[in-house]
């Protein structure tokens, strides 16, 4: 455990002193600065008496807030993830760290830790600003809102795993590409296939949705999206969050199985 909890330390300070991430973040933090834009729709709301329009437009300003940082996640996900072991090993410091006591599999483990760790403080970052709108502007969202906030983080952690492990075996380039192939790419797909009326067809689409991450039926953010807020299924809702996490960790587990076998060449 000692040796885990120092290779996550010293991933986490690596991620603090990289460009990229100080450059991504400074996008996002652009982004956020042209959201605030609509906020001059509130003092037009409040003027004019119109107490619907203005529910909604805080409830829009709101998920803007909650879709900015779950994107900014997501990209921070993959590029970190997809560049965690693949630079150790361009820069010869997994040469290091391997002969020491430590098994490959502890290995991955803190670089995992050390990288979800920067992750989830960015989204909590997010998640927080998002509660300080919903107190200052005094409204209440929806109670899917809940589901919402940890669909954007088990989405966030499932690409890490994915990029992470799919690149401990290969490139960087590699696996953002098969992640980004695999996480939205196939789906749609799959979704395409799904309306062609064929057997054949319909049982590869059965076949391939049990295999691929689960999806909510519809997004719970989404305000024309109302059947849900009348009827919840939480139950699915769930099921969902819970088969999303296990596909994350089944990958990750073949990651550590396939690198402990790996034979790594350091070049230079």
């Amino acid at each position: 455990m000692v040796s885990i909890w120092m290779i996550a330390t010293n991933t986490f300070r690596e991620i603090l002193a990289m460009r990229l991430v100080y450059a991504v973040l400074l996008v996002g933090g652009g982004i956020l600065m042209l959201m605030t834009i609509p906020m001059a729709l509130f003092e037009i709301a409040t003027s004019s008496g119109d107490e619907t329009f203005l529910h909604e437009a805080k409830l829009s300003f709101l998920y803007m807030i909650l879709y900015s940082f779950w994107l900014l996640s997501l990209v921070l996900a993959l590029l970190l993830g997809s560049m965690a072991v693949p630079n150790e090993i361009k820069r010869r410091t997994i040469v290091t760290i391997l002969p020491r006591p430590v098994d490959r599999w502890q290995f991955l483990t803190g670089k995992l830790l050390g990288t979800a760790s920067f992750l989830l403080i960015v989204q909590t970052v997010g998640m927080l600003l998002a509660a300080a709108v919903v107190i200052y502007f005094q409204f209440y969202p929806s109670t899917l809102i809940g589901y919402c906030v940890l669909s954007f983080y088990t989405s966030t952690m499932l690409c890490l795993l994915i990029a992470f492990s799919i690149a401990s075996l290969s490139s960087p380039a590699t696996g953002f590409a098969l992640t980004v192939v695999w996480l939205y790419l196939v789906p749609g797909a799959v979704w395409g296939l799904s309306l062609f009326n064929d057997p054949y067809i319909e049982r590869f689409v059965t076949i391939a949705t049990h295999v691929l991450p689960a999806r909510f039926a519809d997004d719970l953010v989404d305000l024309s999206f109302k059947t849900e807020v009348i009827a919840p299924n939480h139950a699915l809702y769930q099921f969902t969050l819970a088969e999303n996490t296990l596909h994350g960790v089944v990958f990750f587990c073949l990651a550590c199985l396939l690198f402990t076998r790996r034979q790594i060449v350091v070049t230079g």
